[in-house]
């Protein structure tokens, strides 16, 4: 039973959807459930905000905490040489795992100078190519229609678009446990290369009083 449970939540779906027309709507997805994110719900008129009650919080005894090693050389090439593999390992997980769906967009250029329009037109199918040449390799995209107009009568830039984004809750399980172990990697070596510069400016600097 509790395997059971454990497969239909690894196999719900959670994301979230976004459109424009005019208004922005945001909505949370968890499986068939949907709740909307903005825009707020208004507040019965004639009634006030419900008041926090306020907890007096004890004082807590401040804990002294190790600063974070500022970034010399060597760590600097060794995160160079760390990191970019972790987030190309990460990106690999994420492939075909991530559903875009919809994406949908209307675009309608205008403004004052033709020339202008026709410029930033050009400019915007240039990026959208490269932008979603990208994103059909990393995610699986269905329900797209992304199309891009001029309109030399109108002295504005119209849009309206949705998009959709989903993934399964086990998916991102194995994504975050991935990333975390890579990162835990990075920062045990970070450390322990900022100690052994530490005690190396110490022994140092020992050696020189010893020397005066």
């Amino acid at each position: 039973m509790v395997l059971v449970l454990l497969l239909l939540i690894a196999l719900t779906p959670v994301g979230v959807h976004a459109a424009y027309d005019g208004a922005l709507t945001v909505r949370l997805l968890i499986g068939p459930f949907r709740l909307t994110l903005y825009p707020p719900k208004a507040t019965e008129e004639g009634k006030p905000p419900p008041k926090k009650r306020e907890k007096k919080e004890k004082p807590k005894k401040a804990k002294e905490k190790k600063p974070f090693p500022r970034p010399n050389r060597e760590q600097i090439r060794y995160s160079l040489q760390v990191l970019p593999p972790l987030l190309k390992k990460a990106v690999g997980r994420t492939r075909r795992r991530i559903l875009l769906a919809p994406l949908r967009a209307l675009v309608v250029f205008g403004g004052e100078d033709p020339a202008d329009v026709a410029e930033l037109y050009g400019k915007a199918q240039a990026v959208l190519s490269t932008v979603y040449l990208a994103l059909k390799r990393l995610v699986r995209v269905r329900e797209d229609a992304v199309n891009l107009y001029t309109d030399y009568d109108s002295e504005t830039i119209f849009f309206r678009g949705e998009i959709g984004i989903r993934i399964r809750i086990g998916d991102v399980a194995i994504i975050g446990i991935s990333a975390a172990a890579g990162l835990v990697k990075w920062l045990i070596g970070y450390r322990r290369r900022a100690d052994k510069l530490e005690k190396r400016t110490i022994e140092k600097k020992d050696q020189q009083a010893r020397a005066a």
